[in-house]
């Protein structure tokens, strides 16, 4: 069992998910469903080392994180639909804030971010900064992710291996 208000203090997403719907422990495993302030309807889930919300009506809209075995969060954000509107109840920087800091309070130390893309913003941002001749790494760096990683410490970026679109680690340099 989690304790609720470990969220409460690390989610915030600015009033638009209330975690009040949730019980004062959670059962590890188990997906709680909760109400946007819009009304959409979205389902919490949680481990220790994962932290989840989807929307239950389009999961195009995501917001993941999971800590996998060597202590990296391997990021899935997705807050926008491929016609780019923006999900009215889902805060990609308060969720990368609040889930950080969740997974630093349940595993310790964290060693690194991953990041996929395959298109959105991450890509585009990358793709532009490769065009104008960044290297890329740097590129990697200048993307959405690549900022947030750097907020953490997160400052050097290391492409690895994919079959489908582009795959950076950010570690501390």
């Amino acid at each position: 069992m989690i304790p609720k208000d470990i969220f409460s203090r690390s989610l915030n997403m600015k009033g638009s998910i209330s975690l009040n719907e949730l019980p004062s422990y959670l059962e590890v495993g188990v997906g709680y469903p909760i109400t946007g302030q819009s009304g959409a309807s979205l389902i919490f889930y949680c481990t220790e080392k994962e932290l989840e919300i989807v929307d239950v009506d389009n999961s195009t809209y995501i917001l993941s994180g999971v800590v996998d075995g060597s202590n990296n969060i391997e990021w899935t954000i997705a807050t926008r639909n491929r016609l780019g509107k923006h999900h009215p109840d889902m805060y990609a920087a308060e969720f990368y804030d609040g889930a950080y800091k969740y997974f630093v309070s349940m595993c310790g130390c964290i060693h690194g971010m991953i990041s996929w893309w395959i298109d959105g913003t991450n890509y585009e941002q990358y793709m532009s900064n490769i065009k104008v001749g960044v290297k890329p790494e740097e590129a990697a760096i200048r993307t959405w992710s690549g900022k947030q990683a750097s907020m953490y410490g997160f400052n050097k970026s290391i492409r690895m291996p994919s079959n489908e679109g582009i795959i950076y680690h950010f570690i501390r340099s």
